[in-house]
């Protein structure tokens, strides 16, 4: 499964989803341009977990503002409001 997507100047491909891992988790790889921002959000149903490959992406979850480089990890916790 590859399913590719354009939102908010974002390339989204969906690598795997609950259909594919017994409902546990969706695996979604992002590419964005820079200065691109996600409109300010939370999710209901799950955590969200990033990690980056290449470049480097600014995460503001609740109070929280961290810079994530390559090789490091991220995780926003369920119902946290934040954006990329």
């Amino acid at each position: 499964m590859n399913n590719c997507y354009w939102l908010f100047d974002t390339r989204l491909s969906i690598l795997a989803d609950r259909a594919n891992t017994g409902g546990r988790y969706d695996l979604i790889e992002g590419w964005f341009s820079p200065g691109t921002q996600t409109p300010l959000h939370r999710h209901g149903g799950y955590a969200e977990q990033l990690y980056v490959l290449d470049g480097e992406l600014t995460v503001w979850a609740g109070r929280r503002k961290a810079v994530v480089r390559p090789g490091e990890d991220f995780l926003i916790p369920h119902l946290a409001r934040h954006t990329l």
